[in-house]
């Protein structure tokens, strides 16, 4: 464009990208012709010589004012808008100030940043949706994602936890250990690597206050491109163990010999009234062996 923003040459991209025929259905015209939104209305204003709001800057201004790229609204000829982003580059053509737009399409850019956006919102509702407090850490345990009942169970601010190791939520004797737990991990058979993630785990978890809580913590890999990250799932153990401690006081104060058994008939948990009436010294005695043990004849 000349220095009051009309057009004097487009190339056939342009022609195109804004849905005229010819060149010279832009040549000629007003830049504003192609720029839509809120821009629209201003932009012939900033190139006229009355305002002289381009005209009127000084060299290094003016350089500032191009060396940014700026995200747009674009009009094609059918008056639809579409996003673009712009760049100017100023041409000094014996004397005269020129202006060269650069305009880059931002449709399919937008389109994909919305379908990203659409998976983490869809990502988060997932995670959000447990009833298991979930973290998303890299592969040195550095927590990148939380949901909601994550924050909830160990009482932090979300801000608190993003960027801080997993082992901030981790109490009793394996927090110490638990960064060295990811170190170990790297150097492990893929084989052995898959065993540790498959197996579930009771440890106490730690909230802000300090106080501890049994837990159950299982992991997943969860690979990105080639990055490993991991999701580890917390369920709060603490109504469980309170209802263990009430099934086994009731299982001590009961007068009669009380066994427990597995679907194979083998003895899980033993009351001591049965440790003392079958004349054994200890539980272990009885724990593990088959209910046989116990039973007399034929």
């Amino acid at each position: 464009t000349n220095s009051q923003g009309i057009i004097t040459r487009v190339n056939q991209t342009a022609v195109t990208m804004f849905g005229y025929d010819e060149k010279e259905d832009l040549v000629g015209h007003s830049i504003a012709k192609v720029i839509g939104g809120t821009y629209g209305k201003f932009h012939e204003k900033m190139f006229s010589a009355s305002d002289s709001a381009v005209g009127s800057l000084t060299e290094d201004k003016l350089q500032g004012v191009m060396d940014r790229m700026r995200d747009v609204t674009g009009k094609r000829q059918d008056d639809s808008e579409f996003p673009v982003q712009v760049g100017l580059k100023l041409l000094d053509v014996h004397g005269e100030r020129m202006y060269v737009a650069y305009c880059h399409d931002l449709t399919q850019y937008k389109a994909q940043l919305t379908k990203i956006q659409e998976n983490v919102t869809f990502t988060e509702g997932i995670l959000n949706a447990s009833f298991n407090a979930a973290f998303v850490t890299n592969d040195k345990g550095i927590i990148q994602r939380i949901n909601d009942t994550a924050i909830t169970m160990f009482g932090y601010d979300r801000s608190d936890m993003l960027g801080k190791s997993i082992s901030m939520i981790i109490g009793g004797p394996h927090a110490k250990w638990h960064d060295k737990y990811f170190e170990k991990a790297s150097g492990m058979s893929q084989d052995e690597f898959e065993n540790l993630l498959s197996r579930m785990r009771d440890v106490l978890g730690k909230r802000s206050d300090g106080s501890e809580f049994p837990v159950q913590i299982g992991l997943k890999s969860l690979y990105v491109g080639d990055k490993c990250h991991f999701v580890a799932f917390c369920h709060d153990l603490t109504e469980v163990k309170k209802e263990m401690m009430v099934a086994s006081s009731l299982l001590e104060s009961s007068f009669d010999s009380t066994f427990l058994t597995n679907s194979q008939g083998i003895i899980t948990r033993v009351n001591q009234t049965a440790v003392t009436m079958f004349g054994y010294d200890e539980k272990e005695d009885l724990v593990g062996h088959s209910i046989a043990k116990v039973i007399g004849g034929t």
